[in-house]
């Protein structure tokens, strides 16, 4: 039995919202999918896989029609990235122009990242990003291409294990266990 293939899109919602506003948000997100995180203080990552059958939709599909309504009952305008992790559609999002929607297919996520800047990875720090720059290592491409051991050598081999799975399109990160409301993020801030 094979998993299912996912579909997470990151929205950026290019306003600012207070506590009210943003819960307002995540309820007409919700009304979609149920898996919704809230990313303060103006994102939110939306675990579409389960809803796209329901609503009988494709992944894209279902951002422009969150986006559609986030702008015809808030006029809020968003950006937004598809694929099939968080950090690809976060990454994506970033990518987007404001109104736009980058999306990563699962088959076409190395190649999306190839060319990137190494920086646009998360976790890539200044002092990480100084020592690859120092070694001509700039794209995302160019760290795939080098064997591990020399990455290894460059950061260490927890540091490099990471950035090659990263920079490969893999999200480590376990996936969010539950919803998160605005007042529990903001508590979990506090």
């Amino acid at each position: 039995m094979t998993a299912r293939q996912r579909h997470i899109a990151h929205l950026h919602l290019h306003t600012v919202l207070t506590g009210t506003q943003y819960d307002d948000v995540i309820e007409l997100v919700s009304a979609i999918t149920p898996h919704v995180q809230a990313i303060p203080p103006n994102a939110l990552q939306v675990d579409l896989t389960s809803a796209l059958r329901y609503f009988d939709m494709s992944a894209y599909d279902a951002v422009q029609t969150v986006k559609m309504r986030l702008k015809a009952l808030y006029d809020i305008d968003s950006s937004a990235g598809l694929a099939g992790n968080r950090m690809l559609a976060a990454m994506a999002a970033d990518a987007s122009a404001p109104g736009d929607t980058t999306w990563v297919p699962t088959g076409q996520a190395a190649d999306w990242l190839y060319p990137r800047p190494v920086t646009a990875l998360p976790g890539i720090g200044r002092a990480t990003a100084q020592t690859l720059a120092r070694y001509g290592l700039h794209t995302i491409g160019q760290v795939i291409d080098i064997p591990a051991a020399t990455l290894q050598r460059l950061l260490g081999a927890g540091s490099a294990r990471l950035l090659a799975e990263r920079a490969r399109g893999n999200d480590p990160r376990p996936e969010p266990a539950a919803h998160l409301t605005t007042d529990l993020v903001l508590e979990l801030l506090a």
